[in-house]
């Protein structure tokens, strides 16, 4: 009876250690800042000294059970809390014993996932539970710089975190502006500034990028179809097609096929 009791008492922290990281990383206010009584209460055990932050991610969330199970088995770490977030993602936090545990960590999530499909975002030593949220945020805008680095499978020293800049979004509004002028060679260099400002600067707020790439096809599409009605279910096939992008490669060979049409305008004298 005592037992089942314990047993009880340790599932009920587990779920509440997984609800609090969800809320750390969802970035929900807190009334009393992050300790570790604060932690304590709500289910986690960590430490305030050495943490990390991961985001693991794997498409349809087929193998986030060997990312689970090889999180739980790794040297070195403590304390650990693991949170599915949605069905493709896989949150953990925890306390590492030493500085040389953090570089062990990297070596064995290298090793491992070579042989297992899924991605790791890793954030940097993290060494007050004050700045845990923050290295929640790196490790989730790592996770997501698969996007631009599809042969990665562990990204943890990249320069993440970048949103969509304003010269992007004003290159938008300029390709909006220049079929009207008939003016084809402008539009289609303004295409691909706009997608080599993407690829270069790899903002990590995903949907943002893909709606400004549905947005740039749908432009085209509503001046180089006739039909009203033809050219919104195109402009809805593509933005499906555009959504399912699974990296930065394919999300731009959808834009310039739908491009191509007006490249191959005589008066356009450009080459996608």
């Amino acid at each position: 009876m005592v037992r089942r009791r314990l047993q009880d008492t340790e599932g009920e922290d587990t779920h509440r250690a997984e609800r609090f990281l969800l809320r750390l990383a969802a970035g929900e206010p807190r009334e009393e800042p992050l300790s570790e009584s604060l932690a304590r209460r709500q289910g986690a055990r960590w430490k305030d000294g050495l943490l990390f932050a991961a985001d693991a991610w794997s498409r349809g969330g087929t193998n986030l059970a060997w990312a689970r199970k090889f999180a739980a088995d790794m040297a070195g770490v403590r304390c650990l809390v693991m949170a599915p977030l949605g069905h493709e993602h896989l949150l953990l936090v925890g306390n590492l014993q030493s500085e040389d545990s953090y570089l062990a960590m990297v070596e064995a999530w290298q090793k491992y996932v070579e042989f297992q499909p899924f991605v790791v975002g890793l954030s940097d030593l993290c060494y007050r539970l004050a700045a845990l949220p923050q290295a929640l945020s790196v490790a989730q805008a790592r996770c997501r710089l698969h996007f631009y680095l599809p042969e990665q499978r562990l990204i943890w020293r990249e320069a993440a975190g970048n949103t969509l800049s304003c010269g992007a979004r004003n290159l938008r509004t300029a390709i909006s502006r220049e079929p009207l002028r008939q003016n084809y060679a402008e539009v289609l260099a303004l295409k691909d500034r706009a997608l080599e400002e993407m690829r270069r600067e790899r903002p990590t707020d995903l949907d943002t990028v893909k709606q400004l790439a549905s947005d740039l096809v749908a432009t085209m599409l509503r001046f180089t179809l006739e039909e009203a009605e033809e050219a919104d279910r195109k402009i809805e096939q593509v933005d499906r097609e555009i959504r399912m992008c699974e990296d930065f490669s394919h999300l731009e060979q959808a834009v310039n096929r739908e491009f191509s049409p007006l490249a191959a305008r005589p008066d356009a004298a450009y080459t996608c």
